[in-house]
Parts: C-alpha cells; sequence; structure tokens
C-alpha cells in the first residue's frame, strides 16, 4: 500500500530531476494517478481472490491451472 501511495508523491517531487536525469524513465509515468495505479490493483486482487475462492469450492484441477496461470500473468515475471 505505501508503494501505491508514495509512488505519486514521489514522483511529484521528483519530477525535475528525473527529467534531467532519466528522460526515458519518467515517460511512462507522465499520466500516472494514484487513483488508477490503486483501482487497477484492486482488479488484479479480485481476479485472485475468485479464481481461488473457485479452486477452492469446486476442488476442479483445471481452475488450478487458470489460478496458475493467472498468477504468473499478474506477477509479470
Amino acid at each position: 500500500m505505501e508503494e501505491i501511495i508514495g509512488l505519486g508523491l514521489f514522483l511529484t517531487k521528483n519530477k525535475d530531476f528525473l527529467e534531467r536525469t532519466y528522460p526515458w524513465a519518467i515517460d511512462p509515468y507522465k499520466d500516472f494517478s494514484t487513483e488508477g495505479f490503486s483501482l487497477a490493483v484492486f482488479e488484479e486482487l479480485i481476479i485472485c481472490i475468485l479464481i481461488s475462492f473457485i479452486m477452492k469450492v469446486t476442488g476442479n484441477i483445471i481452475v488450478s491451472y487458470i489460478w496458475v496461470g493467472a498468477f504468473f500473468a499478474f506477477s509479470n515475471i
């Protein structure tokens, strides 16, 4: 949670330094908003909880493969 809150503050506070030193690194965060980032994290959390719940209730092995696939997809490995 601290990363969600702190990233926006860090970008605001250090914008000039980042633009001078690492202009390629600041470009992806031009339209960054804490609310949007929080919503994206919440959406991924709900999907993981839903898949985990379905797997627990049904005990279906196919659902476990879906869960593992979603886990790897969301973890950016």
